[in-house]
């Protein structure tokens, strides 16, 4: 869901790729928990609270008997397995509002009109085709053989003809029209 919406997000903004390299120029790391801190930081916490929760709900009870003159009676000792009602039913409740969280999160519209693609490769490579025709100064081809360095936008970057073009962008970019054919 966090990749699907930060995608969408280069429909209005324009900032640099995400890389897993060194980031050059305008590109910006990954993050360190792979999701943006706004929800790694809760969900870390959260889980670490069920965590404790749960080893509070079940817990191993040794028993020693004594006899009157304290002395050790083997015999009557007892190791059981005791329980925490109050850890178990917290435990279910903290785990039903993780879950209820990420299905309130799963409801969040997204507010571009970006194509989804998800972690689909094929979805993401025919966002990035660049324009055909040829390159003929040389500002052009530098920015074509840079363009993964520079801020970027997507969307439309030409719009000749019967079909526009979308496409990652250093340059203007306008949305996508309505009932257009774009390739």
């Amino acid at each position: 869901m966090t990749l699907a919406s930060e995608w969408s997000r280069y429909a209005f903004q324009r900032k640099g790729l995400r890389v897993s390299s060194e980031p050059r120029m305008s590109q910006r790391s990954t993050y360190f928990l792979s999701l943006p801190y706004r929800y790694a930081l809760p969900l870390i916490g959260t889980s670490g609270i069920l965590h404790w929760l749960i080893s509070q709900s079940l817990f191993l009870v040794g028993i020693e008997a004594y006899t009157a003159d304290l002395k050790h009676d083997p015999a009557s000792d007892l190791n059981t397995c005791g329980y925490s009602p109050v850890a178990i039913v917290c435990s279910i409740l903290v785990g039903a509002a993780m879950v209820a969280s990420l299905v309130g999160l799963s409801f969040k519209r997204f507010k571009s009109g970006m194509p989804v693609a998800g972690s689909c490769s094929l979805a993401i490579a025919a966002a990035c085709y660049p324009a055909d025709g040829p390159v003929d100064d040389s500002r052009a081809r530098w920015l074509r053989q840079n363009l993964e360095f520079l801020p970027l936008q997507w969307g439309v970057i030409s719009s000749d003809g019967e079909f526009g073009h979308c496409s990652f962008s250093c340059e203007d970019v306008s949305m996508p029209k309505q009932g257009k054919a774009y390739k």
